[in-house]
């Protein structure tokens, strides 16, 4: 898993959007954006740290992927979730924008690629 899906699996799990968390973290929407991209940039060792403590997931985790992703937990995380899991970069942006689509939007591009496909 790379840190930009460590990030925003941290992210989603503790139900935030990217702007409320970068409110919290006093930062751009667009910085937590960058580092939840495949090609995004990194945080900080201090933001890395301010996300591990809001998020409660272990900073080793957040920062390597290596031992377990919450505090307390003694399982390892998988190395990947399909639901985080896109093959390039074209893959990766369109997850991030169908998933920020209501339902009724998520079915026509779904009813649009299936008719494609064909």
């Amino acid at each position: 898993m790379t840190h930009a899906a460590r990030i925003r699996r941290a992210r989603m799990l503790t139900g935030l959007s990217q702007a409320e968390l970068a409110a919290k973290l006093d930062l751009s929407r667009s910085a937590i954006s960058q580092w939840e991209r495949f090609t995004g940039t990194k945080p900080n060792i201090e933001h890395l740290g301010l996300l591990a403590t809001l998020c409660k997931v272990q900073f080793e985790w957040l920062s390597t992927g290596r031992g377990p992703m919450k505090l307390g937990d003694t399982h390892q995380e998988p190395a990947a979730h399909m639901a985080e899991f896109a093959f390039d970069e074209q893959e990766s942006r369109l997850l991030s924008g169908f998933r920020q689509l209501t339902g009724r939007k998520k079915g026509a591009i779904v009813d649009l690629v299936v008719r494609i496909k064909r």
